[in-house]
């Protein structure tokens, strides 16, 4: 299995798409965690967005976990979009989907049956 670094996933995704496109990150406030997991089931990071609007103060910044496919350079919202409230959480996420499956907790914060916890990473800004 090939190892993808943040900057692996961005240039292919540059040659085949636009999801990290100065518009689509700016357009959401977007921040790019480095963090890859990489797993039986795929490969996953972290983006954060927040909300500013055009009046009043912005909301708080949230998580969401994306899937990257290395064959067609696509990435994916895995769960819901912007529902994660801390960026632990959402590592913690990223890499049970990794491990078992894009199903994995992805928004509704209860485990599937029979799973446990596979810890968490100490969290990078």
């Amino acid at each position: 299995m090939a190892k993808w670094s943040m900057g692996d996933i961005k240039k292919t995704n540059a040659e085949k798409g636009f999801f990290f496109s100065k518009g689509a990150m700016d357009g959401f406030s977007s921040i790019v965690y480095d963090k890859v997991f990489e797993g039986e089931h795929g490969v996953f990071f972290v983006t954060s967005e927040q909300f500013i609007p055009s009046q009043g103060p912005a909301e708080k910044r949230k998580y969401t976990v994306r899937q990257f496919f290395p064959d067609t350079g696509r990435v994916n919202t895995v769960g819901a979009f912007n529902k994660l409230a801390t960026k632990t959480e959402a590592m913690q996420r990223a890499r049970e989907c990794a491990a078992f499956g894009p199903e994995a907790k992805a928004d509704t914060g209860e485990a599937p049956e029979g799973w446990t916890s596979v810890g968490t990473d100490t969290p990078q800004e």
